[in-house]
């Protein structure tokens, strides 16, 4: 069975723009903010009870985004905490709940605040996909115990979680490759589509990690 997207009425969101990084629902990510108008931003949504979106830049060099240097597909986040780090620089922990399309901008100054659309899984079940869960699980591990950047708590998360969605989008969210690629698997509504590139993008990483390792034991 396959569930059909509901439409969603747009909603009013502050944003944050994201550099060098795509930020997954169901992920937990603290995150320093450098730019004054991503403070004002959360400040805001913490003062008026809202969630906040977060949407990937296509160049990380622009200071001031427009709507074209953002990606359309971003995620809905929750405040969990906002705090000050020893040197007067602020950071805030967030929590990542649903997609969501950017509409509109509504206002650039102070901060970025767009009309954003929520945007559904499309959900597929079947044996496939459960073959699908285990094989992503399975070389997640490979990877976790090639990679320097992973530890058995972030295998832990994963092998936890039950729902196909969130299994794709931790995995992508915990391994390290090009913005552009992780942004192409949080824009696949389809999850078993997601779980499929999930599994091949891992799968080439794990490669790349097991020539390294073999390369650096050939060498010593």
């Amino acid at each position: 069975t396959e569930r059909q997207n509901v439409q969603h009425i747009p909603e009013t969101l502050p944003v944050i723009p994201l550099r060098n990084s795509v930020f997954f629902p169901r992920q937990v990510l603290p995150l320093s903010i450098g730019r004054e108008s991503s403070l004002l931003g959360v400040e805001a949504a913490t003062r008026e009870n809202s969630q906040i979106l977060v949407l990937s830049q296509r160049e990380s060099g622009v200071d001031n985004p427009e709507a074209s240097d953002l990606y359309p597909v971003g995620t809905v986040a929750k405040i969990l905490k906002l705090f000050t780090l020893p040197d007067g620089s602020k950071s805030v922990l967030l929590q990542g709940l649903y997609r969501a399309r950017l509409v509109t901008f509504v206002q650039r100054e102070p901060f970025i605040r767009v009309a954003a659309q929520r945007i559904n899984d499309e959900l597929v079940e079947g044996l496939d996909v459960e073959g699908l869960i285990t094989a992503v699980k399975t070389v997640f591990h490979r990877v976790v115990e090639l990679s320097p950047d992973l530890s058995e708590e972030h295998l832990s998360i994963l092998l936890n979680m039950e729902d196909a969605g969130g299994v794709a989008d931790i995995a992508a969210s915990l391994v390290s490759v090009p913005v552009h690629e992780k942004q192409d698997i949080l824009e696949m509504l389809n999850v078993k589509a997601r779980l499929e590139k999930n599994h091949l993008t891992l799968s080439k990483l794990a490669q790349r990690l097991e020539i390294g390792s073999k390369i650096r034991s050939d060498v010593q």
